[in-house]
């Protein structure tokens, strides 16, 4: 019995002993460690050189300065708006009427010229306020300031086929306007505030009923300004032919004073604009009669403070 447990004993000493010797070669595997790399410092920032700042060149202001100007429609204005005198209505802009993108006088574009007698269906189609919010975008509007005369001749601006007069109304009072012509069926009065807007206490005849006229009655304490817009898109407010715009109003300019006019209010900017070879632009438009002079802006816009034919 020894002798046949001999040689299982010898085999299992013999499996021991090569695992043992098996073990010893091939010993614990090589340690890993982890080599972070070392932080170099970053190289010192070059020294500073005083090197002259130069201007853009006189040719690349001038560029930008034609592609401001191009088609000719504007001119140097007003780059901020006046002070509004302390007697008269604050009235903050409108969140709906953005600001303009130049500070320049907007020269009214052309319009097409109504060649006959405009009819209720036409003017419930002319939309003399779009021309309005059409150049407050793009900069201020020319207005002649109507001062305290009680009659006004002037004529319109031509090819745009209509113009804008300023009034300062004292708190309380009343304004009416009345336009007299030749031709009166041809013409059409509109009022709107500072921004371009009617508001309280307007009255005006948006569909024209052959009396052109607007009125104004002051609700506030302070003093206030409305403009009165002549529309005439069948150009007949010539310098030959003039309209008169009767002006009635409720108190004595010579005993009440009114607050003076600010050169730049709101959208509108006192300017004189002579309305001779104003070329279109946008829009397409019959050349001028014979006896009406094409606009053409003047060269410097000047503050107005008498009535201006």
């Amino acid at each position: 019995m020894r002798s046949a447990a001999l040689p299982a004993l010898a085999l299992l000493a013999l499996a021991l002993a090569g695992t043992a010797l098996f073990a010893q070669k091939s010993g614990p595997g090589p340690e890993r460690r982890s080599v972070e790399p070392r932080s170099t410092p970053p190289p010192p920032p070059p020294a500073a050189r005083d090197t002259p700042r130069t201007a853009a060149p006189d040719a690349a202001r001038g560029e930008a300065g034609s592609r401001r100007r191009e088609g000719g429609i504007r001119r140097e204005g007003p780059s901020v708006q006046s002070p509004v005198p302390r007697d008269m209505v604050h009235d903050n802009r409108p969140r709906t009427l953005p600001p303009p993108s130049s500070a320049e006088i907007v020269i009214p574009r052309a319009t097409p010229r109504v060649r006959l007698w405009p009819e209720s269906s036409y003017w419930k189609t002319r939309d003399i306020f779009a021309e309005i919010r059409y150049m407050a975008r793009r900069g201020y509007i020319p207005v002649t300031h109507g001062g305290d005369a009680g009659e006004i001749v002037g004529a319109s601006y031509l090819p745009a086929g209509w113009r804008a007069y300023a009034f300062v109304v004292p708190g309380k009072e009343k304004l009416h306007v009345r336009l007299h012509h030749t031709n009166e069926g041809w013409f059409r009065l509109a009022m709107v505030d500072r921004w371009g807007q009617m508001r309280e206490g307007m009255l005006q005849n948006l569909i024209t009923t052959g009396n052109p006229e607007v009125s104004y009655t002051n609700p506030a304490d302070l003093a206030n300004t409305v403009y009165v817009l002549v529309d005439d898109p069948g150009w007949m407010g010539t310098k030959d032919n003039p309209f008169k715009l009767k002006v009635d109003r409720s108190w004595d300019p010579a005993t009440t004073k009114a607050p003076a006019l600010p050169a730049v209010m709101g959208i509108w900017a006192q300017a004189r604009v002579e309305a001779k070879d104003a070329a279109p632009v946008q829009a397409e438009a019959p050349k001028p009669p014979a006896d009406a002079e094409a606009p053409k802006p003047a060269a410097d816009a000047e503050a107005s403070k008498a009535p201006a034919a």
